[in-house]
């Protein structure tokens, strides 16, 4: 299926945001943000000068705070107009930070008969607020606001979804990541929701991705959005192998974007090239990936060109745990992980092969270690990890359910 960074914890990214890092050239760059309203200043009330709003924003101020200053937007703007809630007027949404502390925040102006409300106030810890903009999730009529607060260069981005919606307005997490590219919302194509590609950074320039969907409720694995996305993250890696061949989790990634972008026959040659070097070791890899892991990759590909009865061959033979060494393992993954993914595949491959029994013994035992992780701690308690959760449930979910 996909692999989950150790306890999903966020690594470190070196980005030219606000800091003075090197920036890394990634297959997707952060979210550019914020986005406002199609009509920029015109609504209801007519073109509005920004600056005339000033004073307007100072008097519903929090106390101890002041606007956030414009060069802590990507926009360069700290005021600014966006229908929050989909009622096809613009509601005045002004940027703060509070003086005594790292919080960065924003609150809602909305206008009535009698003057501006405000109705709605935030504030969390950040460098900046990084990304602002409206989106539609399961439907059209389902505007929420999508605000990421910039941690640092090196920790990424908190991204909270608000519905205004409600009586009492929603705040959704949707994980702390490095790196985000929205590929989907309802006004692009219908009855797809929202989804987005979201990265975590690894080591040496190597991320892990994931395609979520978001449904309003639940987040899954948004296959259906996985060639595009996958196809410029093989661009990507082919270029970092280039320029570091002995970095094995390169290789990994480069092989798992181009199984995911369905460039079976191109991964198993990848792979060809991969098991060679690690068979030969004439040189020391600068980052060193499990044997077995690769082999998994393998049996994906055969799957994905229906060639099932090899992969149940490759599968079948890494069930002998043993051959899980300690010493072998993919950055201080537990061996349940592996396991899992090798119980799932091999459901995949039996499936194919029309062995029911064993098709369902597989995705039962697959879901068995699934549990193991989850009972063992092995998921932690912040957004990301319950997010990535419940992707790593959602086609387990399907086979077992059906």
């Amino acid at each position: 299926m996909f692999r989950k960074s150790k306890k999903v914890s966020i690594l470190l990214i070196c980005i030219i945001l606000l800091t003075g890092c090197n920036a890394y050239e990634a297959p997707s760059s952060f979210i550019a943000s914020p986005k406002l309203s199609t009509e920029e200043g015109k609504n209801a009330y007519g073109n509005v000068n920004m600056e005339d709003l000033k004073p307007l924003a100072q008097k519903f101020m929090p106390k101890n705070a002041k606007l956030l200053e414009e060069s802590k937007t990507s926009t360069k703007k700290n005021i600014f107009l966006i229908d929050v809630n989909g009622d096809l007027n613009d509601e005045l949404v002004v940027l703060f930070k509070e003086d005594s502390n790292f919080k960065k925040g924003f609150f809602v102006l909305e206008k009535r008969f009698n003057g501006w409300h405000k109705i709605y106030e935030k504030s969390l810890e950040g460098n900046s607020i990084s990304s602002m903009q409206t989106i539609s999730v399961k439907d059209k009529e389902d505007k929420r606001l999508l605000v990421g607060y910039l941690i640092s260069g090196h920790a990424g981005t908190d991204f909270y979804l608000y519905d205004f919606k409600k009586e009492n307005v929603e705040e959704i997490p949707i994980g702390r990541w490095n790196k985000i590219e929205i590929l989907n919302t309802e006004d692009k194509e219908e009855g797809k929701n929202f989804v987005f590609g979201a990265q975590l950074y690894e080591a040496s320039g190597d991320y892990s991705s994931y395609v979520i969907g978001f449904d309003g409720e639940k987040f899954y694995l948004a296959e259906e959005f996985y060639d595009d996305y996958y196809k410029k993250n093989v661009e990507y890696y082919k270029n970092e192998i280039v320029q570091q061949s002995r970095n094995e989790l390169s290789w990994y990634y480069y092989i798992e974007s181009q199984i995911k972008a369905k460039q079976y026959e191109d991964a198993l040659q990848s792979l060809k090239e991969v098991l060679k070097y690690k068979e030969d070791k004439k040189e020391e890899s600068t980052i060193e990936v499990g044997y077995y892991k690769f082999l998994i990759l393998r049996a994906m590909a055969f799957n994905g060109l229906s060639e099932y009865d090899k992969a149940v061959s490759i599968l079948e033979n890494l069930l002998n745990v043993s051959l899980l060494s300690d010493k072998d393992y993919f950055y201080n993954e537990p061996k349940e992980y592996s396991v899992l993914d090798i119980y799932y595949e091999l459901g995949v491959a039996y499936k194919g092969l029309g062995k029911k029994d064993k098709a369902k013994e597989s995705f039962d035992n697959a879901m068995l270690s699934f549990e193991k992780l989850s009972n063992d701690g092995f998921f932690s308690e912040n957004a990301t990890s319950n997010i990535l959760k419940q992707v790593m449930y959602y086609p387990l979910s399907k086979e077992i359910n059906k």
